[in-house]
């Protein structure tokens, strides 16, 4: 039945029509669309995505410097440690339920623009701090600026972008991500956590003055019901010489059908909330927060960490390439089992996993609370191994997850959420997982012995696997408006 949805859904009137299609009298030829803008429009936006990718392991090298200094206004205890890297992700979730109340409200591209504000006073705040109030509340700001753009620009790419490239441009997001971390982490290799922080407000101010330039999601916009508007939208993205009133009439035609009473509004959320949730789940938070002072503590060199970035950043390049050539399952069938091999290793004596693990356990445990852990250095002592494939460890773990399940979760939550829904559930995405995050972040390393976690891992990446097996359906070659008419019951979509 579902593949005979697909099928209609692939051949319906909402499909993309290429020039060569046969048209009846009453439909003119589609003309050429040009993406220069398009681009330009998806690079401003994800420039919110490297601040957020800068921000979020701006706590790793600057823990490590804070470490060493001399201030005693600036010195952090244990307890003020583990604060200032969490710190951030209960800024996200509070960037989050922002995003649940006000993507709808005022829209992607103003939102979006609401970011910049947390983001540059955070990074400001933290480059002048003079006190450890000051580092917890820049990061918390900028961790709200992080979980406003997760839950926001990657709609808007979405909701921007033509079919054909909206695999590789939803990828995007996720590679200026990764590019802010690799910069940072090479930046640590010369300056101090102050010059850091300041360099941090170049690319939101940046992204400020160019977003003023960009329009609003035509998407958005039919649903606001300013179609005026969206036609413009449409004629500054697609160029002078592309038919988008066609495209605005298709939209409108699915838009004005969507009704939050449709039995079709519910699996997709699902879904998507379940997506978030086994994301978060695979510990992949931990490691960006504390991978420079686990380095640190197993006597890795300082270069260590741009090596890891160059891995991440060159296994999302390919992921980039590959979404609209291979699909988005297939993707995800391939990060999902390389997480299984990396966690059933753990007893292999030089496990990959294992370095992972043990390495950031140990920092928790040993360095967070060491008080309330003291018995916990004689069992690392027998289950730690040898430090020199940390660096490896690290790049394969995150290598897999850039492989799939990082990038195409934020994809794929455009994709699947009815336009509708979108803004609220994506919000409520970034809100579930990040309050996931803290909790894994500050409890589950803390309570629990060397081989819990690796099955624990494995079983979420069995359980991810059977998920993308039996629940999430191919988008590649889809408009989002086929996608949408996929979850529509049959009797319902025979209708439209």
């Amino acid at each position: 039945m579902k593949t005979w949805l697909l099928s209609r859904a692939s051949n319906s009137q909402y499909s993309t029509i290429s020039p060569t299609d046969t048209h009846s009298p009453q439909q003119p030829p589609a003309r050429k669309t040009s993406n220069a803008r398009l681009y330009l429009a998806v690079f401003t936006v994800t420039l919110g995505n490297f601040s957020f990718g800068y921000s979020i392991v701006y706590s790793s090298p600057a823990l490590k410097q804070l470490n060493e200094t001399s201030n005693p206004r600036l010195h952090l205890d244990d307890t003020n440690k583990s604060w200032f890297a969490s710190s951030y992700t209960l800024g996200a979730a509070f960037g989050g339920f922002m995003a649940i109340l006000l993507n709808n409200c005022l829209g992607r591209k103003t939102i979006i623009l609401v970011s910049i504000v947390p983001c540059v006073a955070g990074f400001a705040l933290m480059a002048a701090a003079q006190a450890i109030w000051m580092l917890d509340f820049g990061r918390t700001l900028t961790g709200i600026a992080g979980g406003i753009s997760v839950a926001s620009i990657p709609m808007y790419v979405s909701e921007i972008s033509t079919v054909e490239v909206r695999g590789k441009l939803g990828a995007g997001a996720q590679i200026m991500t990764v590019i802010g971390s690799f910069l940072l982490y090479l930046l640590d290799l010369r300056l101090s956590w102050r010059w850091l922080a300041g360099l941090g407000l170049i690319a939101p101010v940046v992204m400020f003055v160019l977003l003023l330039f960009m329009p609003e999601s035509p998407r958005y916009l039919i649903s606001a019901n300013q179609n005026e508007k969206a036609i413009r939208a449409l004629v500054w993205l697609r160029g002078p010489d592309a038919d988008c009133r066609r495209e605005f009439a298709d939209i409108r035609d699915r838009v004005s059908c969507a009704d939050l009473k449709q039995p079709g509004i519910y699996k997709p959320v699902l879904m998507v909330v379940i997506m978030w949730a086994l994301q978060q789940l695979s510990g992949i938070t931990v490691i960006l927060l504390y991978m420079e002072l686990i380095f640190s503590q197993t006597q890795s060199g300082n270069a260590d960490s741009p090596i890891v970035g160059v891995v991440r950043l060159l296994a999302v390049l390919v992921t980039s390439w590959l979404l609209d050539r291979t699909g988005r399952r297939k993707l995800l069938f391939a990060s999902g089992t390389d997480a299984i091999s990396l966690s059933l290793n753990k007893n292999e004596p030089r496990s990959t996993h294992a370095h992972i693990y043990m390495h950031t356990h140990t920092y928790i445990q040993t360095h967070t609370h060491r008080d309330i852990y003291p018995n916990v250095l004689g069992s690392l002592s027998l289950c730690s191994p040898g430090s020199d494939h940390v660096s490896l460890s690290l790049s394969r773990s995150l290598a897999g997850y850039s492989l799939g399940w990082g990038p195409i979760t934020w994809l794929m939550t455009s994709e699947l959420l009815p336009i509708r829904v979108r803004g609220q559930v994506s919000g409520l995405c970034v809100l579930f997982s990040w309050i996931l995050s803290f909790l894994i972040a500050n409890q589950f390393l803390h309570h629990l012995g060397c081989s819990v976690p690796f099955f624990f891992f494995a079983a979420i990446s069995l359980l991810s696997l059977v998920f993308t097996a039996l629940f999430i359906p191919e988008t590649m070659g889809l408009t989002l408006e086929e996608i949408e008419e996929y979850f529509q019951p049959i009797s319902t979509t025979r209708q439209a």
